[in-house]
């Protein structure tokens, strides 16, 4: 009896050592992130230079971009940061609202991270009409990213697309089944959002 008692002690103060486990809004290694559209400044500004060093790209003249720029429209970026990769550093999503870069096809998402070298673009774009992004399990090293109701242009298909990297860059992987507990939440918070 004195053995066990000792035993129980030992767990007990170990546990105390532990982590909590948290499995609020998770299941099945399924969890949402959380844009912001305030915080993350330093984040938001590389995210709106990768942007500018685009369009100047894009634009034969550099009028034609400070036109962009001039635009009664106010671009909003929403940032959301997550580590996708384990490296224990955040990863960041940028989700760029504007009617430059929203349209049918949904708003453009990209997701860069910071490296050694500089800036990495993971994901160059995706649209998204909706903040309601979660990511889950790990693939070749990335955690997965779903999107809800089947993606922009997608009238009434309420699956949710699924990408997952494939060791070299996300690709669509799968739909997953609108009864599906993250899809299922995915497409309840799209809704609200309207």
């Amino acid at each position: 009896m004195k053995r066990l008692t000792s035993i129980i002690l030992v767990a007990a103060a170990l546990s105390c050592l532990l982590p909590p486990l948290s499995f609020a809004g998770s299941k099945a290694g399924w969890r949402f992130i959380e844009f912001d559209l305030v915080k993350h400044e330093t984040e938001r500004q590389l995210a709106l230079n990768l942007l500018k060093a685009e369009l100047d790209a894009l634009y034969e003249r550099q009028s034609d971009a400070e036109s962009f720029y001039d635009k009664e429209f106010e671009l909003r970026i929403f940032i959301a940061m997550e580590d996708m990769d384990g490296d224990s550093f955040p990863d960041v999503f940028a989700l760029y609202r504007h009617p430059d870069f929203c349209g049918t096809h949904g708003c453009t998402l990209k997701l860069f991270k910071y490296t050694a070298s500089g800036t990495q673009i993971v994901i160059p774009d995706i649209g998204v009409d909706s903040l309601a992004i979660a990511v889950g399990p790990r693939h070749h090293g990335f955690r997965d990213i779903l999107f809800p109701g089947g993606g922009a242009g997608s009238v009434g298909d309420l699956s949710c697309p699924v990408w997952q990297h494939n060791g070299t860059a996300y690709n669509l992987k799968y739909l997953m089944a609108p009864n599906r507990w993250p899809c299922r939440e995915a497409t309840a918070r799209y809704y609200n959002e309207k």
